[in-house]
């Protein structure tokens, strides 16, 4: 079993923190919640976007591994751009590059790979939560479209989306998924709310909403459960962004205390905040 990273994976750590520090450090953490979009366009010339995506759709045919350490490369300086690799490799895009045509992959993969389209996913309804499995939202058949009915909740970032990764009930009773385009006719995106972490969310209101049939991903009987498996990496990428600014944290925090002076001594010095900062170095 391997514990140490490879002469590569360092590489691309110290590339992408490079990089941070040339482009992203003066701004590092003053975008209130806002994201630091012409970062992304930085990351995506440099190679750091859709780092897992295939090749010929831009991205970089990277392990999920060298994508981490290119995340905690450029999280060193600025958790927000981190966070833009993060989102151009996750479940979302992975359902397209796994299960979508080759005219799908082809339209929507390239942009998020250059930093220039946001894919989120529409899955949890409000009278259902985590119960995903129990959804109300449908899509019924009408030649070569579909037609959607229904409603989502607690969309992260749709206000910025271009399409949603949408999953609907379909006559068969079977759950699919779908491509839906953020201004397709029909849907309702209403204005964000801000959650506790300081994330936005959104609800999608489908009346009638029509969809081609040549935006399926993926339909049959054991369609959700092909597809789920794929947003696991999304709970590592997760963790991997937190872990990533709780450290962005502690440095600054350390640094202060070791510069900031009060009685004639750094208060890092003082046994109190001493405590603090060795509690927080062990969490």
């Amino acid at each position: 079993m391997q514990f140490e990273l490879t002469d590569t994976q360092r590489a691309i750590r110290q590339a992408a923190r490079n990089l941070a520090e040339d482009h992203f450090d003066e701004d590092a953490f003053t975008w209130e919640g806002e994201h630091p979009e012409e970062n992304g366009k930085v990351l995506a010339d440099h190679g750091f976007l859709g780092m897992t995506l295939p090749e010929e759709y831009g991205g970089g045919d990277a392990s999920w591994m060298e994508a981490l350490m290119a995340m905690e490369g450029v999280g060193a300086v600025c958790p927000d751009s981190a966070a833009l690799i993060r989102e151009t490799n996750v479940g979302n895009v992975q359902i397209i590059a796994k299960f979508g045509t080759e005219e799908l992959k082809e339209e929507y993969l390239p942009p998020v790979c250059k930093g220039e389209s946001f894919i989120a996913v529409a899955m949890s309804e409000p009278e259902h939560g985590s119960d995903v499995t129990h959804m109300d939202t449908t899509a019924e058949r009408d030649g070569d479209e579909y037609v959607l009915n229904g409603r989502k909740a607690w969309v992260s970032e749709a206000d910025r989306a271009d399409a949603f990764v949408t999953y609907v009930r379909l006559s068969s009773n079977d759950i699919g998924s779908l491509l839906v385009d953020s201004d397709t006719p029909g849907l309702t995106v209403t204005d964000p709310d801000v959650n506790m972490a300081g994330g936005s969310q959104s609800q999608l209101f489908f009346d009638d909403a029509r969809v081609p049939v040549k935006n399926e991903l993926v339909t049959g009987s054991d369609s959700f459960k092909r597809t789920i498996k794929t947003y696991n990496v999304n709970r590592i990428t997760s963790m991997a962004v937190n872990w990533i600014t709780a450290k962005w944290v502690f440095e600054e925090a350390l640094e202060y205390v070791q510069e900031r002076e009060q009685f004639d001594q750094p208060i890092g010095e003082f046994q109190g905040v001493s405590h603090e900062i060795a509690d927080m170095a062990t969490k």
